[in-house]
């Protein structure tokens, strides 16, 4: 009877809920019996506007001992509270905004119910969470729970299966509450079956760390996935087979297994293919703390691949393995072990011609014939343990990524020059957090992270091309090999009082920073053979840059009903020192900086929110544009750097509106922003026919940079229609140099982009994606670019026949208007399915006009690039899913 209670409660609650605004300022507590002073569990106790009772703010029940507590935020001075329950009298009160505690005591009433049918929505909200349903999005080809994110308002998957929610990335990604894939989590919206789903969440201002709710309100917002129950405890496991040709053998296979309950989940994946299926990307970490930071110094110079759907130009041999788990223990703590392999094997081909402007009206122009084949093997792993509780919070988190990277390329210049590239990469991240509360708003927060990363890398290139860099005019070697070995150790520690001084609203917090860092540079150019003797020193590097920030900061947060403002400005004390051993010189500067970083935002109403942000950084050079000795960065272009421990400057500021009416299915933002860089020191090539080097000039101009952008996004129950809308504006005015003449170059562009959704009828499914783009340039006082425009549609139909059958057909339109020849490319695809109870066949056919080659152009600084693109042929594939556990 009691859970049958809480279930009409919150049926009744449901239906009330117009729009939901929560943050926890205010909080209400208390205790609710009967007449005879029994404490009564079950009771929805309801925080509504006083002005608008069916404005609910916030909502609880009574536990079993008719205890209630709720947190929440509202300008309102005096707010309205009620108490009612099944078989229980409405209660209500009007009591002053402001902590306190209410008690209640209820009577019984009898209430007589009729027939109803009650049918669940698409889309409510209750406080901070939206939550969306999967059945009322869910379609029968959609495989993946990313297929069904993405049609719901006011999200979007990528590709690779990254979650954005108004246009901004998802902080966190949950199942069933626990983070199981700690970053990773385009592993579950790629693979998650949506039939275990009921309902996806977007918690709003998702602060995950228990101890900073009231302290720290961030703007992301996170997605968890509520599990049916039926999914919970047992073992899924869904295999895919799959086979075809397109004049060799085609496969693609996949194993996904699954575990999931309150206390451990497991997710465990398996794949390959060499269908041009991108099964790497859902791999990708989208955890900001693990940034590499040793840098590639020499390339091969690879075909560009083309801005089309990857499936169609990806020439690869694949094969991808994770493995994720999580235990929570009796008392909250958790224990993830992260595990991922990834093999790769890729080749590309093209015809590129790119354009070099010239300042003097002349341009430099490069043809190449371009093959590349690439194979890369990655191995990461991570372990973290995490303590979260309200005035304790303590997370470590290690992870060690090994990577082994070996590139095979040729290029025709009207001479045949080979390229091999051999790269290893090994990084160890270690981040500890920890934060010991002594009250709501007193405590310590002290964190710290460690990085080490070592990336030897060499390149070799025949014939060689630079004989006159050995001092020979006359002997003319095999070849050329560049050596570098690059590494990097980094530590960043700060600690802070959550709340050393309060006034009212008014909160201080100091913070104590220090951070220091390491990095490493040696590298050596030789011709091949070797010859005899020591090899010029201004062919070799043996470089290092120790970089130290110390000081305290300043961070302050005002509270006002409805808005918060934060401040930081950190007072640093900077070191910079620069050796570079082969060229005997030693520099250093010291600094002291003061930075400044704000963020402003107003809740409006309740559907409508506005955000500033401010920030005044200072930046310095790194290594790799420090070094004094030649090193071949590709096989046409040296690079070597006038060492200068230049101070720049940059400036940002933005203003975003949000605009959200859940009960409409409407969301909807715009953004506009401003940067200014002031760089002191350009980099910029030189160029001389087909080679380069790299140049540094001083300078006091600056670059800015001007972007607008809008956003909406709508859902409606006719027809299950949902379109999105993207449009953005860009101006920039940024600084080049080239040939030693420092040229400012103005451009502009314009981008729009829209998807939509219908159902036609019940069994036929229309979708449509467009995009249109405007791009201009030109040199201030100069050449003016030609404009380019492009246009790109995206059509697709779905449509279910009997006996279980649907037939899928897409057709892919993309136009170039500064593209050679033909300026309109169109590649299509269709796909027949058969769905049983048990194994769902599929049998495709992609591009059926077996079109050869995509030829596409864009313009960039002072840059023109062309390109005819090889491309996938027409492929055939039959594949098989099904569910084995």
């Amino acid at each position: 009877m009691r859970y049958f209670t809480h279930k009409i409660s919150t049926i009744f609650l449901l239906l009330s809920l117009p729009s939901v605004y929560c943050l926890s300022q205010t909080t209400l507590r208390g205790e609710i019996r009967d007449n005879k002073g029994v404490p009564v569990s079950d009771i929805t106790v309801v925080v509504s506007s006083r002005a608008d009772s069916l404005h609910t703010i916030a909502y609880t029940f009574s536990n079993e001992k008719g205890y209630y507590s709720l947190s929440f935020n509202t300008s309102e001075s005096e707010v309205r509270i009620s108490a009612y329950g099944f078989n229980i009298r409405k209660v209500k009160r009007i009591v002053a905004n402001r902590s306190a505690t209410v008690n209640f005591s209820v009577t019984p009433e009898v209430i007589n119910l009729h027939e109803v049918t009650v049918k669940a929505g698409k889309l409510w909200q209750i406080g901070d969470t939206l939550n969306y349903s999967v059945g009322a999005f869910l379609g029968k080809n959609d495989i993946s729970i990313g297929d069904v994110i993405k049609k719901m308002p006011g999200l979007s998957v990528t590709s690779s299966g990254e979650v954005f929610y108004q246009g901004k990335p998802i902080s966190h990604f949950y199942i069933d509450g626990l983070d199981v894939l700690q970053g990773r989590y385009g592993i579950a919206t790629k693979n998650l079956t949506p039939k275990v789903v009921s309902v996806v969440q977007v918690l709003e201002n998702h602060q995950p760390i228990k101890a900073l709710k009231k302290i720290n309100i961030p703007e992301q917002a996170a997605i968890n996935l509520k599990l049916k129950d039926s999914a919970k405890g047992v073992f899924n496991i869904e295999a895919m087979l799959g086979g075809g040709a397109d004049g060799h053998l085609l496969w693609r296979n996949e194993l996904v297994g699954t575990y999931f309950t309150k206390k451990k989940q497991y997710f465990a994946t398996y794949k390959n293919a060499n269908d041009g299926t991108d099964i790497g990307s859902e791999l990708q970490s989208y955890n900001g703390d693990e940034q590499a930071r040793a840098g590639q110094y020499t390339a091969v110079k690879r075909p560009s691949p083309p801005s089309i759907d990857k499936s169609q130009y990806y020439f690869n041999h694949s094969n991808a393995a994770s493995f994720n788990t999580v235990w929570k223990s009796t008392g909250g703590n958790k224990v993830n072990v992260g595990l991922v392999y990834f093999n790769d094997h890729e080749s590309r081909n093209s015809l590129a011609e790119t354009t070099y402007i010239i300042p003097s009206g002349s341009n430099t122009v490069i043809s190449e014939a371009l093959h590349d084949g690439s194979n890369t093997d990655r191995v990461e792993g991570n372990f973290s343990y995490e303590i979260n509780r309200e005035k304790l919070f303590f997370k470590e988190n290690i992870s060690l990524k090994s990577s082994w990277y070996r590139d095979k390329g040729l290029v025709d210049t009207g001479r045949s020059i080979d390229q091999t590239l051999v790269m290893n990469n090994f990084r160890f991240y270690d981040g500890m957090h920890w934060i010991v509360k002594k009250n709501d708003y007193q405590g310590v927060d002290i964190s710290s992270k460690l990085t080490y990363e070592e990336k030897p890398q060499t390149l070799s290139v025949y014939p060689c091309l630079y004989n006159t860099l050995f001092g020979s005019d006359d002997h003319s070697y095999e070849g050329i090999h560049q050596k570098v070995t690059s590494r990097t150790f980094a530590m960043d520690n700060s600690a802070s009082l959550l709340t050393a001084l309060s006034r009212g609203n008014l909160r201080l917090s100091p913070r104590a920073i220090l951070n220091v860092a390491y990095d490493g540079l040696n590298s050596r150019l030789a011709p091949l053979p070797a010859s005899n003797g020591d090899v010029d020193n201004k062919l070799r590097n043996d470089t290092h840059l120790y970089y130290l920030k110390s000081g305290l900061s300043a961070d302050i947060s005002y509270e006002w009903p409805g808005v918060q403002i934060n401040c930081f400005v950190p007072c640093t004390f900077n070191i910079n020192g620069l050796k570079q051993k082969v060229q005997s010189l030693s520099s250093t500067r010291c600094d002291f900086n003061m930075e400044f970083y704000s963020n402003i935002s107003w809740s409006i109403c309740n559907n409508l929110s506005a955000v500033w942000h401010y920030s005044i950084t200072r930046n310095y050079p790194g290594i790799e544009t420090l070094y004094g000795g030649y090193i071949m960065s590709n096989y046409r272009c040296l690079s070597a750097y006038t060492a200068d421990l230049y101070r720049g400057k940059w400036q940002f500021a933005d203003m975003q509106c949000q605009y959200k009416n859940s009960l409409n299915m409407l969301f909807s933002s715009f953004t506009v922003s401003y940067s200014r860089s002031d760089p002191k020191v350009l980099y910029g090539e030189n160029l001389t026919g087909i080679f380069s080097n790299i140049t540094t000039k001083e300078t006091d101009r600056y670059s800015e940079n001007y972007s607008a952008k809008a956003y909406i996004s709508k859902g409606f129950c006719w027809k299950g229609l949902t379109f999105s809308f993207t449009g953005t504006w860009n101006k920039s005015h940024s600084l080049i140099l080239r040939q030693d003449e420092v040229v400012k170059f103005l451009s502009e562009n314009y981008s729009v982009e829209g998807n939509t959704k219908i159902d036609l009828f019940k069994f036929f499914t229309l979708n449509y994606n467009g995009a249109w783009y405007l791009g201009r340039g030109k040199q201030e006082n100069g050449e003016e670019f030609p404009t380019m425009r492009t246009f790109t549609n995206n059509v697709s139909v779905s449509l279910q026949l009997p006996f279980g059958l649907y037939w899928d057909a897409s057709l892919n339109n993309y136009y170039n208007n500064q593209a050679l020849g033909n300026k309109s490319f169109t590649l299509s695809g269709t796909s027949l399915s058969l769905d049983t109870k048990a194994v769902r066949y599929s049998l495709s056919c992609q591009n059926i006009f077996n079109v050869k080659n995509y030829t596409y152009s864009y313009i960039g600084d002072m840059t023109r690039f062309y390109s005819q693109y090889h491309i996938r042929p027409r492929a055939v594939m039959f594949t098989a899913r099904f569910k084995l556990k």
